[in-house]
């Protein structure tokens, strides 16, 4: 497969990044986006889907139409839920717990 070989070396990448941004530890992720991406609040009724970490963001679609050209797209707000991500945390974390004996 062509993604198993790529041509671009990450260890020359990371050099170059490192060295025209001496003050930046790439070594930290960057923090989720939590901001809506339709122009406000989420929806109440969103769909909601979580990716392998266990985060949950809003699925929420909104179909737009173009004036000019009036071609139709649809787009997804995929804000990351904060407080929902907490909560299931804090339920996962009380189902696990153990009783005192």
């Amino acid at each position: 497969m062509a993604l198993e070989n790529p041509s671009l070396s990450v260890d020359k990448l990371k050099a170059k990044l490192k060295k025209k941004y001496p003050n930046h530890n790439f070594d930290i992720k960057a923090e989720l986006d939590s901001t809506c991406k339709m122009g406000g609040r989420c929806p109440g009724n969103r769909a909601i889907y979580y990716d392998n970490d266990g985060n949950y963001f809003c699925g929420a679609q909104v179909k737009l139409m173009d004036p000019n050209s009036m071609e139709k797209s649809t787009r997804e707000c995929g804000a990351f839920l904060v407080d929902l991500t907490i909560r299931k945390a804090e339920q996962k974390r009380r189902h696990n717990a153990q009783p005192l004996s």
